[in-house]
């Protein structure tokens, strides 16, 4: 499975693609990550490429990506050509803040209903707010989409190993990141 996690720096991409590396790799698959830090600073464009089985290179081809976690939805727009053809899109529904967009004075898109501007693909979109009603800190958002995608039908890798690498990387957040991520496994699919 080729798996894209995006979104802005300090939203967690990075930590986000490791966890999901980490527990592959102890599920015995071959697994590789590629990193993207916009301008490495907080609020730009920031994602990684999870490939999980017997790949050539970190790097998703387009339209190569059979999942992809968006935690912005400029973010969504901007990789969604990376996603194969019926290939599944998660979005965090009402996340549009982008700094990117001030630095490169680019056009803001239009950001309403981004799962109607994304044709082919299978997006669900999730309203991180009204999805947690505040039991679920800001900061543990993307441990959050990790739990509703551990309930995809064709996730690779068990909550099981998912749950020993969110204690081996986040030691410091251990107990409001596993609660996330139950939170989100209960509203997820």
């Amino acid at each position: 499975m080729d798996i894209i996690v995006c979104g802005i720096g300090g939203q967690g991409i990075i930590t986000l693609g490791k966890i999901i590396l980490n527990a592959a790799l102890k599920e015995g698959l071959e697994a590789t990550m590629a990193e993207y830090r916009g301008h490495a600073k907080r609020f730009d464009s920031t994602s990684c490429h999870i490939r999980i089985g017997s790949k050539l290179s970190p790097v998703i081809p387009k339209g190569g990506a059979s999942l992809m976690i968006a935690l912005n939805s400029f973010e969504a727009l901007r990789h969604g050509e990376m996603l194969m053809n019926q290939g599944t899109m998660i979005i965090e529904k009402n996340s549009v803040e982008n700094n990117s967009l001030l630095i490169s004075e680019e056009e803001a898109p239009n950001l309403d209903g981004v799962s109607t501007q994304i044709t082919g693909k299978n997006i669900v979109e999730l309203d991180f707010e009204n999805l947690t009603k505040q039991v679920v800190e800001l900061q543990d958002k993307n441990i959050f989409f990790l739990g509703a995608v551990s309930k995809l039908n064709d996730f690779p890798v068990s909550e099981k190993n998912l749950r020993e690498s969110i204690i081996e990387l986040i030691p410091k957040r251990v107990e409001s990141s596993l609660s996330a991520f139950d939170v989100g496994a209960n509203k997820g699919f």
